[in-house]
């Protein structure tokens, strides 16, 4: 009986929520350098770094490590 109902019965088709932008993991990356220069005994945790903000760190801990 539930297989003909199931059959028988309209789907409603699932909605998607709004999906997140999408992510570019060199930009990950650089971030997560920084942040990760910055944290330490001293410091403790980094909050967040924009990207701009993330390519700052590194080029004033290492400039070698940014090329441009």
């Amino acid at each position: 009986m539930n297989a003909v109902f199931a059959i028988t019965t309209p789907r409603n088709p699932s909605k998607w929520g709004r999906l997140s932008a999408p992510v570019d993991p060199e930009e990950t990356q650089v971030c997560m350098r920084a942040q990760s220069i910055l944290s330490g005994g001293d410091v403790g945790q980094c909050p967040p770094l924009d990207l701009r903000q993330a390519r700052d760190v590194l080029a004033w801990y290492h400039p070698a490590l940014i090329g441009s």
